[in-house]
């Protein structure tokens, strides 16, 4: 498993970039099996909360298994739901002003983290 690309935009100008300021990659292997974490660490230097879009890639085989985003003094594990149910349940959250994320597979390679 390997990272192809990466990057985080944000606003509606999708060249707005936040820069990687650390990666840490750690992980162990069973037989044939691999399991791989991966820590990035990007810092919003704004005075004020951004919507980001985190945008990343993974060769076809692998398989994302699990979430956790650290957001200053938050810590946020992602609950894995079938497509349909997650996106509404990310959609009603939206509307009534919370806090979420949605990380979704967009297409063979890619992933999105909204």
């Amino acid at each position: 498993m390997g990272i192809q690309k990466t990057n985080i935009t944000y606003g509606e100008n999708t060249n707005d970039k936040i820069p990687l300021k650390n990666i840490m990659v750690d992980g162990y292997f069973i037989d044939c099996f691999g399991k791989i974490n991966i820590k990035q660490t990007y810092i919003n230097n704004y005075n004020t909360p951004i919507e980001a879009m985190y945008n990343f890639s993974l060769v076809s085989s692998s398989v994302v298994t699990d979430l956790k985003m650290v957001i200053g003094d938050r810590t946020l594990v992602g609950l894995i739901k079938e497509r349909g149910e997650a996106r509404e349940t990310y959609d009603k959250a939206v509307i009534e002003k919370q806090k979420t994320t949605l990380l979704e597979k967009v297409s063979e390679t890619d992933y999105r983290i909204s």
